[in-house]
């Protein structure tokens, strides 16, 4: 019985860990997509920065899950803020102009998205990660254009374009944060407020905040690669000595 019981206990242990895990934002890359629930889906979108050519009735979005987007996230120790995280933002997105349930094709293309949060605070069980409202303005990024404007159009975008950007809380207590189950998506949802403007050298001046200009996507976790188990020192010798015997019973059965 008590075999029994301790088995029933360590049982329930294993599960409420593994339950524990599936809940939890651990250290990794993360494959990311367009959030389920933003305000001007369709196009479904991953960020939003709107008026991000000088005309703030403009809407711009990026769909970090059509077939040609390839956006990460990679999630590790700060190596300036102990037992803090570092979250890195990445990769290229298909993106532009939002008309409605479409981009402007004169005005849509690949962009590379380059961002940086440091200091990033996690709660115990690491089932939620955020950036404290002190710290805005402390993370930083780049958007880059990786495509022309063409058309109607032609001379508002060239490839190679690049803009800045960095973190903007307002009201809130934080300027990002990763966790389940937001507006309605069960697994982990990463969202906050940006700034952005044409990089300009040497320009240090504050940035305005352009509502709406934010990050709402999915992120997923690639799983690691098992552990390489290393082999005994004896086993290669073990293997030799299986080889021998084997050689030995052929050679008395001929």
């Amino acid at each position: 019985m008590k075999t029994r019981l301790g088995l029933s206990v360590l049982a329930l242990v294993a599960t409420l860990g593994a339950a524990a895990q599936a809940m939890s934002i651990p250290n990794g890359a993360y494959t990311l997509g367009s959030h389920p629930d933003g305000t001007e889906n369709p196009p479904p979108y991953g960020l939003r920065l709107d008026g991000l050519l000088g005309d703030n009735s403009e809407e711009y979005t990026f769909n970090f899950s059509d077939a040609s987007s390839a956006m990460s996230m990679t999630i590790s120790d700060s190596v300036n803020f102990a037992g803090k995280k570092t979250v890195v933002i990445s990769g290229t997105s298909f993106g532009g102009e939002d008309v409605g349930a479409v981009y402007n094709a004169d005005l849509a293309g690949l962009w590379q998205i380059d961002f940086t949060y440091d200091n990033v605070m996690a709660n115990g069980d690491m089932s939620e990660l955020w950036t404290d409202d002190a710290d805005a303005g402390n993370n930083t990024g780049k958007l880059t254009a990786l495509f022309g404007s063409t058309g109607a159009e032609a001379g508002r975008l060239t490839a190679g374009d690049m803009f800045d950007l960095e973190d903007f809380a307002g009201s809130h207590d934080f300027s990002f944060k990763l966790k389940f189950g937001h507006r309605g998506f069960v697994g982990v949802s990463g969202f906050g407020w940006l700034n952005h403007r044409p990089s300009q050298a040497n320009d240090q001046s504050p940035m305005d905040h352009i509502y709406a200009s934010d990050w709402l996507f999915t992120a997923e976790r690639i799983p690691p690669p098992p552990p390489v188990v290393p082999l005994p020192a004896a086993f290669p010798a073990g293997l030799a000595c299986m080889g021998l015997i084997v050689a030995r019973k052929r050679m008395k059965k001929n």
